[in-house]
């Protein structure tokens, strides 16, 4: 009877679909009640495979790291072929599973390691910070030097200003003139202009104690600051056109966004006017992902509709998982509202989405991943143009609440009210304490009718006063 009980209660705890024996539940599907296992599981199996942004899949991740139950299966990031264990995903929590899930597993990832430059450069003899002469410096101070002025242009100026932190390259000076003491120490550079750091580049170096050879003087550069004054037209994150920076867009993950100048500057798209782009070369053959979110951004119309419209353009052999979606504040699921943007040529286009309905704060993110050892997919992926109808960014109180103002006044003001308590109740206490201490006057009317007569004078007190008996009685 107690093991009828006992069975009885396992089954009742048993998810739809599901066979629960002997300390294991199986599944051949992910279900909505996946979570109502019974109390003693140890393991689950899964014999469907699963996508691994799914939110009952996340859920599911929690309460097996909590109740430290195993899980048996393996799930697909959204257009990768990379299967990932469940038991490796459970190591991931409490960090989002969908942010990068192949980072934390020891997959190698080109980008992490990309802004990691063997050299560093900085600007020399520059009117501002944003210009001047490139300085290039490899382990120590004894192994830098200027980049000569062999075949430099602002392809290599932009890789230079990425390097260094702005958007790109304004300007690409070769100074010819003069001939600073720095010796040169690299002889020419040659990069494309979509890379990201100079080790992308094809590099000649020479021996850092020669001059670079006449008329070739050291290359400097002017780099372009990002505006962050999204009241500018077109600059605010729902009405962008990539003029003046990325509008507010932030980077995340190991695949980033870059800034194209537009006319003047090169690369696999061409175009004239700024876009954003992320790039891939035939070398990397890592995994790569990254996500562009907008800042937080609220419904504006009447329904909640919102439709974006944006215009995008690839090279002829870019090939990647590109997806347009949006995710609620505080929330780890997304939903997707164009499942490729890939679908773009060499030619520049515009679309439009379908018309969805929002019901909370939400962010608008871009997602685009690539493969590992995909090495017949290279180039880039531009966006031009990017407006989002019916929604308006979240407005941040910059400003101090009144709430708070108020409080803390409150809070200086207590204490010196009850000082000035405290010494105004000391101060009436040695008052009355001195007045206790003085002898009392019987004041009257009559004393007060009139003025007092003056006391007697001191030779009539003593001639009034009887003369002292020379016989004194002894005491008895």
């Amino acid at each position: 009877h107690f093991m009828k009980d006992i069975s009885a209660e396992t089954e009742l705890h048993c998810p739809k679909e599901c066979q629960c024996f002997d300390l294991q539940v199986t599944c051949p599907t992910l279900t909505d009640d996946i979570l109502n296992v019974p109390a003693d599981t140890r393991y689950i199996v899964l014999e469907q495979e699963l996508i691994c942004e799914d939110v009952r899949l996340q859920k599911l991740l929690q309460l097996a790291k909590k109740g430290h139950i195993k899980l048996v299966g393996r799930c697909r990031r959204n257009g990768l072929s990379k299967l990932v264990l469940l038991k490796d995903l459970i190591n991931l929590f409490p960090r989002q599973v969908d942010d990068n899930p192949f980072n934390s597993l020891g997959i190698r990832t080109r980008r992490t390691n990309r802004y990691l430059s063997r050299f560093h450069i900085y600007l020399k003899d520059g009117l501002t910070s944003t210009d001047g002469i490139v300085i290039v410096r490899r382990g120590s101070i004894f192994q830098q030097g200027t980049i000569c002025d062999y075949s430099w242009n602002m392809a290599d100026a932009d890789v230079v200003c990425r390097q260094l932190g702005f958007l790109s390259a304004t300007s690409a000076i070769g100074t010819t003139a003069q001939f600073p003491s720095d010796p040169a120490f690299i002889t020419a550079l040659t990069c494309n202009g979509d890379e990201e750091i100079i080790d992308q580049c094809n590099i000649a170096r020479i021996h850092p104690s020669r001059r670079c050879w006449k008329p070739q003087g050291p290359a400097s550069v002017q780099c372009k600051l990002e505006n962050h004054d999204y009241t500018i037209l077109k600059n605010s994150p729902v009405d962008c056109d990539f003029y003046y920076g990325f509008c507010g867009w932030t980077n995340s993950g190991s695949w980033k966004w870059s800034w194209h100048g537009g006319k003047g500057h090169s690369g696999h798209l061409i175009s004239d006017v700024p876009f954003i782009f992320i790039h891939k070369s035939p070398k990397e053959i890592y995994l790569l992902q990254g996500i562009l979110s907008s800042p937080i951004l609220r419904a504006t119309s009447t329904d909640n509709s919102i439709y974006i419209s944006y215009s995008i353009a690839k090279s002829s052999r870019f090939e990647a998982a590109i997806e347009l979606r949006y995710r609620y504040m505080g929330e780890n699921a997304y939903t997707l509202i164009q499942s490729s943007m890939s679908h773009a040529d060499g030619v520049w286009r515009s679309y439009t989405t379908n018309n969805f309905q929002v019901d909370n704060n939400f962010r608008i993110e871009i997602y685009s991943a690539m493969a590992r050892y995909a090495s017949l997919s290279y180039g880039s992926f531009g966006l031009r143009t990017l407006q989002i109808h019916g929604a308006s960014p979240v407005e941040r109180n910059n400003g101090i609440p009144p709430t708070l103002i108020i409080t803390v006044i409150l809070i200086c003001l207590i204490p010196i009210l009850v000082i000035v308590g405290l010494y105004l109740r000391r101060r009436k206490l040695i008052h009355d304490r001195c007045n206790s201490n003085l002898p009392r006057t019987d004041i009257t009317n009559n004393n007060l009718a009139g003025p007092t007569e003056p006391p007697p004078n001191y030779e009539d007190v003593v001639a009034v006063s009887p003369p002292a008996s020379d016989n004194i009685s002894p005491r008895a």
